[in-house]
């Protein structure tokens, strides 16, 4: 019979294993796509999928999962990618029959998407829109988004595929590092509050660990999302023996391990890298069909950046979300932003963020001005200098459209009313991005009593759940008008937030400084309705967060109203307040040496100011090479620390190698000039090995040797062997790096290696990726090994002095 969906987080349902790894066993070369076996070697995919139905797998997987456009034009085949997808659609139907479900495979890309690479959302949006509509032609039974490493990527997929099959149900499975965290920063938690906006139906992990290493980011799932959970370990990590890559778990461990997963929730089990059908088996038999273990999550409505989300509701802490950012009545302001210059953006991000805001309110309404491409901008430049979430503030749609495609998160929308034309523009736009909005209750005029308010925002909630918008998308502006001209209205303002509460069980906001208006003393009239609005209920407001009365305003009254637990926060904060008077500290004090800024604008990855900074420097009389040495390259490694350690992410780096290549560009001519060039450390050849096209950790190293006085030649991905060595003997280079993230490529790594052996070439080879570990370098004999870029410097200098000690 076959399985349904329908009885989906009921039952424990069986995805089938790896394909890459079977089709090598069956003959599949390196450098071969392995999509093009559909077309070419139709048989033998047909053959993968049967052994795992056999085996009792009740989805099928499509041996799509590099059929994107970008990833096949890297073997040329990207004018085949209608034929191989729908014939790869076909081979799995014809399997699965009436047994089994065939799900769509999408990858990622194997690029970088704005903002931390030049590929735009829209753009990637675009590719996976394209993959997604041949599944719908050719009748896949659902989609599977699986192994990306990069939330905004993965946004960009959803996006792209729910366009091109709004009806079709949509699994996402992320890739999570041994930091347990994307690649690039997003934790599991916040992960599942970005991707819950767009209702998708399971939500999982699979890939790059083994099962023990997944175990706590998979406990961290079932407590975020309520939608069934989805996992797809590796047979454990790779090693290497007897000339081949192999999986230390047999299939007996693996199976227990996902006993262990159920048996904490999960509903969904299959297997990556490493697995067969001989693991399926094993784990059909012992779970399929089983009922799954009953959990509850109710989603809060949430708001989240990269690297962070803020809830909001009953029991939650209170939301300041910082007002400052607004050009309106700002003459200075207006002219900036007119002129492209966004560092007061980023002053007042950074400032209100130090001042306890834990959400930004971002308006760059300018008269006359592009207005999109100033959000768009805007965005960008807050969200890469903080990590709370940002509340795109804007009259106009395609304004904030174009927050929406740049922002790596769950973004909040500033707003919607219950005028026609208004939800017709901007709930289409929360629907298509997932995101959160605010819902001001008014519609062609401001009602006057609760009850009034309350009709308005049942009119919104039906215009929004007919669109598919689930109720943990809002957040309800209860209308705070100005106390001098309408008393009664600020009552009413705080019954609406009461009967919020009571009866939509929705959290609410308000824009408190309106409360003031033509009234002296207005903070004190502020903080005044603020605490009696919290009172009734309120759980977040736009003010100004650097106001420290409003601050400790909010800190006591969440005392009273539930959002202070044992008192916690209240006297963490007094104490720590009172330990700093005691002191002297200042708090957050900016540096006051130039040579200070320029350190901390590499280490922030302050482009901005960057350039300016190093000029003002020179003007000083600070020697350039000194500059370079002794301030910018010790920033970036300090930088580089962090990321080694978890504390920072993969765009800490990219911001503060760009910004440190923008301060170099300003040294180089003065160096040049002055014959104090920095001498070249070391000549490295950098290369993605054949048959691999992903290249953003390599393009990082290099990016980091560059920066630390390097000389980098790099091949690209997909580099084939002879190229590699060419390279090595043409630029007389001393190290050779190599990088693989799948483990169908990781074994070009020793072909490249016994060729520099058996050449009787002295270079150096170091090796790394998501897939490569330090045993498998030890078994091909690599000279050295980097778990990530926070190694890659000082693994090249050891290279490069045991090198030196050779030759001597």
């Amino acid at each position: 019979m076959r399985p349904s969906l329908l009885g989906l987080g009921k039952e424990v349902l069986i995805l089938d294993g790896a394909m890459g790894t079977m089709l090598q066993a069956m003959g599949l070369g390196q450098g071969v796509a392995p999509d093009i076996w559909n077309l070419e070697h139709p048989e033998a995919v047909a053959h993968v999928h049967h052994a795992y139905l056999d085996a009792g797998a009740q989805i099928l997987t499509t041996n799509t999962f590099g059929s994107s456009v970008p990833r096949l034009k890297e073997y040329g085949l990207e004018p085949r990618q209608k034929d191989i997808v729908l014939r790869g659609l076909e081979i799995a139907r014809g399997i699965a029959q009436d047994k089994a479900l065939v799900a769509g495979d999408i990858g990622p890309l194997g690029l970088l998407v704005s903002p931390l690479g030049e590929l735009s959302f829209e753009d990637a949006a675009g590719y996976f829109y394209d993959q997604a509509r041949l599944f719908k032609e050719g009748g896949a039974d659902l989609i599977l988004i699986e192994t990306f490493f990069d939330i905004q990527e993965a946004r960009a997929a959803v996006v792209g595929v729910k366009e091109a099959a709004p009806a079709m149900p949509l699994f996402v499975s992320l890739t999570y590092g041994p930091k347990g965290t994307l690649d690039t920063g997003t934790p599991p938690e916040v992960a599942s509050a970005i991707l819950d906006g767009f209702g998708i139906q399971a939500f999982g992990i699979n890939c790059s660990l083994g099962p023990k290493e997944m175990l706590p980011i998979i406990e961290s799932l079932l407590t975020a999302t309520p939608v069934p959970v989805l996992v797809k370990p590796n047979a454990g990590l790779p090693v290497y023996r007897d000339g081949r890559t192999t999986y230390p778990l047999d299939e007996k461990e693996l199976a227990e391990f996902a006993q262990t997963f159920v048996e904490k929730g999960v509903a969904i089990l299959g297997g990556c890298c490493g697995t067969t059908p001989g693991y399926i088996r094993r784990i059909s038999q012992a779970l399929k069909g089983r009922p799954c273990t009953p959990r509850s999550v109710r989603l809060k409505t949430s708001l989240a950046s990269r690297s962070d989300r803020v809830m909001l509701g009953e029991g939650e802490p209170f939301v300041l979300i910082g007002e400052k950012i607004n050009p309106t009545g700002k003459r200075a302001f207006q002219k900036e932003l007119q002129e492209q210059n966004f560092q007061r953006v980023i002053e007042l991000a950074l400032s209100q963020v130090r001042s306890g805001a834990l959400a930004l309110d971002i308006n760059v309404g300018v008269p006359l001005s592009d207005e999109s491409a100033l959000m768009r901008e805007a965005v960008i430049r807050a969200s890469q200098v903080v990590e709370v979430p940002l509340v795109l503030d804007s009259s106009f749609p395609a304004a904030l459209k174009a927050g929406l495609e740049a922002y790596p998160g769950r973004a909040l929308v500033n707003s919607v009313n219950a005028e026609p034309e208004r939800l017709e523009a901007i709930l289409p736009l929360i629907k298509r991005f997932g995101a959160s909005v605010i819902c001001l209750l008014s519609e062609d005029r401001i009602p006057e009593t609760a009850k009034e308010r309350l009709a308005v925002l049942e009119v919104i909630l039906k215009h929004a759940e007919a669109l598919g918008i689930q109720r943990s998308q809002i957040l309800v502006d209860c209308l705070c008008l100005t106390v001098s001209a309408m008393q009664q209205a600020s009552r009413e303002t705080l019954r609406t937030i009461q009967g919020v509460r009571e009866h939509f069980g929705l959290p609410t906001t308000i824009g408190l400084s309106n409360v003031s208006f033509g009234l002296p003393e207005r903070r004190l009239v502020n903080r005044t309705f603020l605490a009696m609005a919290m009172g009734y209920g309120l759980d977040a407001a736009i003010l100004d967060p650097t106001d420290k009365d409003i601050q400790q305003a909010i800190l006591a009254a969440s005392l009273f109203s539930g959002r202070d637990p044992g008192c916690k926060v209240y006297l963490s904060t007094v104490q720590a307040a009172s330990a700093g008077l005691a002191e002297g500290k200042p708090s957050d004090k900016e540096p006051q040496d130039t040579k200070d800024k320029i350190y901390k604008a590499v280490f922030d990855g302050d482009k901005e100011r960057i350039a300016g900074l190093v000029e003002q420097g020179l003007q000083e009389g600070l020697d350039p090479l000194w500059v370079l040495t002794e301030v910018m390259t010790p920033a970036l490694k300090a930088l580089g620390d962090l990321f080694g350690m978890g504390k920072k992410f993969l765009p800490h780096l990219i911001l503060a190698a760009d910004a440190m290549r923008r301060g170099v560009e300003v040294l180089e001519p003065v160096l040049q000039k002055g014959q104090k060039t920095a001498r070249t450390k070391g000549r490295v050849v950098f290369a993605t090995v054949k048959g691999d096209i992903h290249d953003i950790g390599k393009n990082l190293c290099c990016l980091m040797l560059r920066n630390f006085g390097f000389e980098v030649i790099d091949l690209g991905r997909n580099v084939p062997m002879l190229k590699i060595l060419d390279a090595a003997i043409e630029h007389n280079a001393e190290v050779i790096g190599l990088s693989a993230l799948m483990t169908t490529t990781m074994l070009e790594m020793k072909t490249v290696i016994e060729e520099v052996k058996k050449r009787g070439l002295s270079d150096k080879v170091m090796v790394g990726g998501a897939a490569v570990t330090r045993q498998f370098a030890e078994e091909i004999h690599a000279d050295g090994y980097g778990k990530d870029v926070s190694e890659v410097v000082s693994l090249t200098e050891t290279l490069l002095g045991r090198l030196k000690r050779e030759g001597a």
